[in-house]
């Protein structure tokens, strides 16, 4: 967990035992993610710059109403450990709402993440429990195997079929979310590979709610960010350090004029 939050760009478990077949699968998982490191490498440069110069970032102004928000929810993948420190260690203890986040991450992993940003963290954080009743101020860690969802005042967690080839997944919290909190939510993508968030997002959008996702200049991979800002339903698109200031405006309803899209 050190190793993530300090910017490592990713991991695969180890395989089962101290010899093992196991390695011929995830012999494909690693080759795609060491060339996707190298990738990132080419192009950090340019990223470092576009952080110090924030006018390099094409943007345009859109309006938001100032609509009170119950909820927010948060979806991410590879380079996801890093950016979620940074977006949550930077919330006020007394934000005023609970926040969910499905990080893709295997068992025994979602533990140690959860009692990390614990620990550096001005909210409580915790690995979601099944059952468990939803509190202000709380930000809520997706069990590593479990889709986490939303059952009116408490958390519900299943072992249903992998959607996008992962559970817990994205688009599953988003549209138990959007069902429960209607309007009154935001939802924020971040860095990561695939698809995971976006069907989730238009059904934020599709119920009245607002949505963010990760610029492409500070992501990771610039997958599931991508995947959800085609969808049109995009409110905001901006950089992972600019994200928690966002949460915390729209929280306290001063969003309207805050939002950007990209273009």
């Amino acid at each position: 967990m050190e190793c993530l939050g300090n910017g490592a760009f990713d991991f695969l478990p180890k395989p089962s035992g101290s010899i093992s077949l196991d390695i011929d699968k995830v012999k494909d998982d690693l080759i795609t993610k060491i060339n996707l490191a190298h990738k990132k490498c080419e192009i950090v440069c340019s990223r470092e710059d576009i952080k110090k110069d924030p006018r390099k970032i094409k943007l345009v102004k859109s309006t938001l109403n100032n609509k009170k928000i119950e909820a927010v929810v948060i979806g991410a993948s590879t380079g996801g450990p890093k950016a979620l420190y940074e977006v949550i260690t930077k919330l006020p203890k007394n934000l005023g709402v609970p926040i969910f986040v499905v990080q893709h991450m295997p068992p025994t992993f979602t533990k140690a993440f959860a009692d990390r940003l614990n620990n550096n963290s001005n909210l409580k954080v915790v690995e979601a429990a099944e059952g468990e009743i939803i509190e202000e101020n709380v930000v809520y860690i997706a069990q590593g195997g479990y889709h986490m969802e939303i059952n009116n005042s408490k958390i519900s967690l299943n072992k249903e079929e992998t959607l996008w080839g992962v559970r817990p997944a994205v688009d599953k919290l988003f549209f138990s979310a959007a069902k429960t909190y209607k309007d009154k939510l935001l939802s924020i993508v971040l860095t990561g590979m695939g698809k995971d968030g976006a069907q989730g997002t238009v059904e934020v959008k599709k119920n009245g709610g607002i949505t963010i996702s990760e610029d492409e200049s500070t992501c990771t991979i610039y997958g599931m960010p991508k995947s959800t800002f085609d969808t049109g339903k995009v409110d905001m698109v901006l950089p992972i350090h600019e994200i928690s200031d966002a949460i915390i405006k729209i929280v306290e309803g001063r969003g309207n004029g805050y939002g950007f899209r990209k273009i």
